[in-house]
């Protein structure tokens, strides 16, 4: 009986501890998002805490004065900041004073801070990518190191900060923190009890990428460990045309020599909170211009098109990666040089494996005609759209007449400088300099958007809501945009002119997905039954845009818009002797299966299950059509961490990126009452 009072007493004292503890300390949940560490070849990058977390007093600043920073007797500090003061500088002024722990940065979408933000704001550097750049002197790769690419741009992704900095994920949070600072200890008279605040975010990896690599690989078969993985996602490519190149005799044709002409974006965002790496701006403006361009151009082409002479395909490519020196860009040159790309089908040809019925011939540098580049290209500051190039040709030069004449709110200007802006057309021009380069961007000699690589490059600031539907500027200067695009490559590849018309419905929505929302209407009709959004709970925010180290959500539902908006629709049985099949209506899993089994001993299209207009509820995947494309996923990591580089590669030489991303165990933060 004694034993049982004692074990009763004992799970009464532990759930009593537990009550009080919670009652102590106002945790942080899920509410917010952590700065994290990244590392290259030679250095260390971003944000940890102390293994058992940073602690400090709870202070608040309106402006830019820290003298309150400065007083000993309360240090240290956490710091919650008005996001309209928040900049790099500020950021590095409390970082030298030694007496911060950690920073807070509330949300500016509600509450207290509704609406304040910076006047500018751009953790990217002035440089952007300076270097991954063709251009080997500092003038060329900042455009002009009196007057750069990125003038607000202050390098807050590329220090080292050794304290946790969190952004508030909720209004009601910050108002919280807000409240405790001025109950407890705003005031010259403030004592202790303060409220305090505990930041826990460390990271497994330091010093560098070729450091955390070797500790990664180093053989322990008793505790194995990781401390950080490469950046690595996949890029995006379709054809217009399929590229079977196996003949009767199980022999593949090549790509004729200057016979492609290849557009490209990018699609990656970056700034140093993790999971809010999402631009409107920059890569979202450029993504749908692209992808409705695509679809233009399918529209403009048909199923048979008539290429003129010189002329054999066009390549859409997305590249991922690319705010970090390339990534994406950089690893389709070194697979084209290397003969494996799209598909490394070397060991298949040697052993004559080719599949009889569709085989890709690989694609390489010498194929490309010319390379279109769709950068930044939002209205906010005007309609301008600024032309660069780089060895201008006829191509080059017809493409700009017929960009001139197609759009009629659209004006286009030649760019004034005689070198092209951060560009992932600067990967190919490394490997071959005489490529014809055209890009579109909103500003001339300098970055139009203030926010670059931000977490304020958002719709609410470049004036986008998507309720307010197609008549908004930005739509329809998007709409005219990706319309005169589609009718100039149009042109370029057939030699023919069409004039497009521009689509501010089909805009509008593609910009609701990418901005606001992935809970979005053309992101269900591009989905198939098993997989986003059904698979996983609601998203009512854009997905992240950043390139991580896995194939993302954004990747997958970019490649099905594009499947969507590219493929053929094909005549679909369920054949009874299927596996699966039954003598019944075929159910949808089985039209599905039927569909992706198609995929099987061919690699000249892709086939997938797409549910499309009308074929989905709150619930799910109703029904749906089989597409074949021609769209194609080719990995996006960087050839140092090949096994067949990395061995012998010299971290420090700059030739291939050497991105990492730091492992951590757990984030958390909470806010309590600190006695002394």
């Amino acid at each position: 009986m004694f034993s049982h009072l004692l074990t009763s007493l004992m799970v009464a004292g532990i759930v009593t501890c537990d009550r009080l503890k919670d009652s102590i300390y106002t945790k942080f949940g899920d509410e917010f998002r952590a700065c994290f560490k990244r590392l290259n070849g030679t250095h260390e990058f971003g944000c940890t805490s102390d293994l058992n977390g940073n602690v400090g007093v709870l202070v608040y600043l309106e402006t830019e004065d820290i003298s309150m920073i400065e007083n000993e007797e309360f240090s240290p500090y956490i710091v919650l900041i008005n996001p309209e003061v928040f900049s790099g500088a500020l950021m590095r002024k409390l970082k030298d004073t030694g007496k911060v722990k950690g920073i807070l940065l509330p949300r500016v979408d509600d509450g207290k801070w509704k609406g304040k933000i910076p006047k500018s704001y751009s953790e990217d550097s002035s440089c952007p990518n300076k270097d991954g750049s063709v251009y080997p002197s500092l003038g060329d790769q900042c455009g002009d190191v009196n007057k750069p690419w990125n003038p607000v741009g202050e390098g807050v992704l590329w220090q080292n900060w050794d304290f946790p900095i969190f952004l508030l994920n909720s209004t009601s949070l910050g108002q919280k923190l807000y409240d405790c600072y001025e109950e407890h200890n705003s005031g010259s008279e403030a004592t202790w009890p303060l409220c305090a605040v505990e930041l826990s975010s460390p990271m497994y990896a330091a010093k560098d990428s070729e450091t955390c690599w070797r500790r990664t690989n180093t053989i322990n078969t008793l505790t194995p460990q990781r401390y950080c993985d490469p950046l690595s996602d996949k890029n995006i490519v379709y054809f217009t045309s399929p590229r079977n190149s196996t003949d009767l005799d199980s022999s593949t044709r090549t790509q004729s020599d200057k016979s492609v002409v290849l557009v490209i974006a990018r699609m990656d965002a970056l700034n140093i909170f993790d999971k809010e790496e999402v631009g409107f701006d920059s890569p979202a403006t450029g993504i749908v211009t692209f992808l409705s361009a695509a679809r233009t151009l399918k529209e403009l082409m048909g199923d048979r098109p008539n290429y003129k002479s010189g002329v054999e395909n066009v390549m859409f490519l997305l590249v991922h990666g690319e705010s970090f020196d390339y990534i994406g860009s950089t690893r389709v040159v070194y697979d084209m040089a290397a003969g494996t790309f799209p598909r490394n089908i070397t060991d298949r040809l040697k052993e004559e494996l080719v599949y009889s019925n569709g085989t890709q011939p690989t694609l390489d540098l010498q194929s490309i005609r010319l390379i279109i580049e769709l950068g930044q290209l939002s209205n906010r500051k005007s309609n301008e759209v600024f032309l660069h190039t780089a060895n201008a040709d006829e191509d080059v030069n017809a493409a700009i007449d017929s960009l001139k004449t197609s759009a009629s709110s659209v004006r286009y200007r030649l760019g004034s400088r005689n070198i092209l802006p951060p560009a992932s057309a600067q990967s190919f021009l490394k490997e071959r300099s005489d490529i014809p380069v055209l890009m579109l961007t909103n500003y001339d000699e300098q970055y139009a958007n203030d926010y670059f690589h931000s977490v304020y490059d958002n719709a609410q600031v470049n004036n986008y809501n998507y309720s307010y539907g197609e008549g908004q500027s930005v739509v329809g200067h998007l709409a005219e945009l990706s319309a005169s695009v589609g009718s100039a490559i149009f042109t370029l590849a057939t030699g023919s002119s069409l004039k497009a018309k521009s689509n501010p419905e089909l805009m509008n929505e593609l910009l609701n997905c990418y901005t606001q929302t992935a809970n979005c209407t053309m992101f269900k009709e591009a989905s198939t039954p098993t997989s986003f959004p059904w698979t996983a709970p609601e998203q009512k925010v854009p997905l992240a845009q950043y390139i991580s180290v896995h194939t993302s959500a954004h990747t997958a539902m970019t490649s099905q818009i594009l499947q969507y908006f590219t493929g053929d629709i094909i005549d679909q049985d369920c054949e009874e002797e299927e596996e699966g099949c039954s003598e019944d209506e075929p159910s949808l899993a089985d039209l599905q299966r039927s569909c992706l089994d198609k995929n099987n001993m061919q690699d000249v299209y892709s086939y997938n299950f797409l549910a499309g207009a009308g074929c989905f509820n709150r619930s799910g995947v109703q029904c749906g059509k089989c597409y074949r494309t021609t769209v194609d996923l080719t990995i996006a990591v960087s050839p140092a961490f090949d096994v067949d580089v990395i061995d012998d590669y010299d971290w420090a030489s700059g030739k291939y990126p050497t991105w990492t991303e730091s492992i951590w165990k757990s984030l958390s933060g909470r806010m309590f009452l600190k006695p002394s």
